[in-house]
């Protein structure tokens, strides 16, 4: 399964992708919105996880333009900023997703799991 990783901070983008790839996923960064609505033209992902602040384009500008032009990838945003609660839970029900940093990778990966069958 592939999962496109998009955060401005270097830090957090390698920690998810080395995260995510230890766990089976193959994995894509990038740095920017613009790098990763790139990304998921060149190369169709599941999953796409980004920052919800960013520069240029935010999480949910990414968030808007990624699902219209590839319907099927679920999108799942994070933040670490408290001040943008409003504006993500506008955004959040658009998304597959929310998750405040830090978070527990467990919950991603049950995220990136799906929902559970019965």
């Amino acid at each position: 399964m592939t999962v496109i990783v998009v955060d401005d901070e270097g830090i957090v983008r390698d920690t998810l992708a080395m995260v995510l790839s230890n766990n089976g996923f193959d994995v894509r960064t990038a740095g920017s919105g613009q790098e990763g609505l790139q990304i998921l033209a060149q190369t169709p992902a599941e999953f796409l996880i980004t920052d919800f602040l960013m520069p240029n384009m935010n999480g949910a500008e990414l968030l808007a333009e990624a699902t219209r032009l590839h319907p099927g990838v679920k999108v799942i945003l994070i933040s670490g900023q408290v001040d943008c609660n409003d504006s993500m839970a506008k955004s959040a029900r658009h998304a597959y997703a929310t998750l405040r940093k830090p978070f527990d990778f467990r919950e991603l990966m049950d995220l990136l799991a799906g929902p559970p069958t019965a």
